[in-house]
């Protein structure tokens, strides 16, 4: 069985947050919960053994990818190269993280503002985000 992946920039785009970014996360549950009803689960309330039968089957990948994508970084010391910036992009772009693709390009612009290729590929993404988002009409296609 393969996991797909297939280079180092497979696995930076898998990775959504370093140590601190991760520690931030769990700060921030602490101080404010995801919601605001939710209680503390502790030794003495025993809250998820209780739960646990009701909640079995529910299906909470969107919401914990949700949570996750809002700390979401791409790692700032990954690359040295623009070419490599670029590459992580167009990985980040092949898994639909478009926000992250768009921030590697930015890293990559801000490395070299006079690459052609690198505000090619940055307009392209934006304008395929903000078609995604329905903030603009799609392009047209042409026919084959």
């Amino acid at each position: 069985a393969s996991v797909g992946l297939r280079s180092p920039n497979d696995i930076l785009a898998i990775s959504l947050m370093d140590r601190e970014a991760g520690l931030r996360l769990a700060q921030r549950s602490l101080e404010k919960p995801m919601r605001a009803e939710a209680p503390i689960n502790s030794d003495d309330n025993m809250l998820v053994e209780y739960s646990a039968p009701r909640n079995l089957h529910r299906h909470t990948s969107e919401e914990n990818l949700e949570m996750l994508a809002f700390f979401a970084e791409v790692p700032e010391d990954a690359w040295t190269e623009i070419d490599d910036w670029i590459s992580l992009a167009r990985t980040y772009h092949d898994r639909d993280d478009m926000i992250r693709a768009l921030l590697a390009l930015k890293e990559a612009e801000t490395r070299d503002p006079q690459r052609e290729d690198v505000l090619t590929w940055r307009t392209a993404y934006r304008q395929e985000l903000a078609e995604r988002l329905g903030l603009i009409p799609k392009a047209e296609q042409p026919e084959e």
